[in-house]
């Protein structure tokens, strides 16, 4: 490769002397002297307009509709479930007594219609988890949407107890 553009550019052009081309050889243009076709570019036309060549096989293409998407994490660009109707949980009578209190926490899944599909706890007092999971278990929240598509949403739930000194 040049490293500079050069001021001037030869131009070199080849040219091909008659008398140095066989007129019968393969670089005749369709043509011998005698007026008749002979060469490669003849038999080359002439295969063309006689042997027609199979057409290709037809293969189907089966296209696969697009996957929408069943479910996101909320989290990061998905907006917070919106919670539209939630029922406070019942006090458990053997925590009460024991003046147990604290966070449970529940991973869900709210499903496109907005109720809650799965539950399982994550944290908080093995007293407490039942009534909370009882409770959310009858949340209801706003169905999320994707792209205008209704999505099923996993996310962590914390219902909290607190005793009322």
């Amino acid at each position: 490769m040049p490293i500079t553009i050069p001021d001037q550019i030869a131009i070199v052009v080849d040219k091909i002397e008659s008398e140095t081309v066989d007129p019968g050889g393969p670089w005749v243009s369709g043509t011998d002297p005698n007026g008749g076709t002979s060469g490669l570019v003849a038999d080359v036309l002439y295969k063309a307009a006689v042997v027609q060549p199979e057409k290709p096989p037809v293969i189907p293409v089966q296209v696969k509709p697009a996957v929408a998407i069943q479910r996101v994490r909320e989290g990061g660009l998905v907006k917070a479930a919106r919670l539209i109707s939630s029922i406070e949980p019942h006090y458990p009578p053997l925590a009460i007594a024991a003046h147990i209190e604290g966070v449970v926490k529940l991973r869900g899944v709210i499903a496109i219609d907005g109720h809650i599909g799965e539950l399982a706890v994550e944290s908080g007092h093995p007293l407490l988890a039942p009534a909370a999971m009882e409770a959310v278990r009858q949340w209801r929240y706003a169905p999320t949407q994707l792209n205008s598509v209704p999505v099923e949403v996993e996310t962590t739930i914390s219902v909290t107890f607190r005793l009322n000194r």
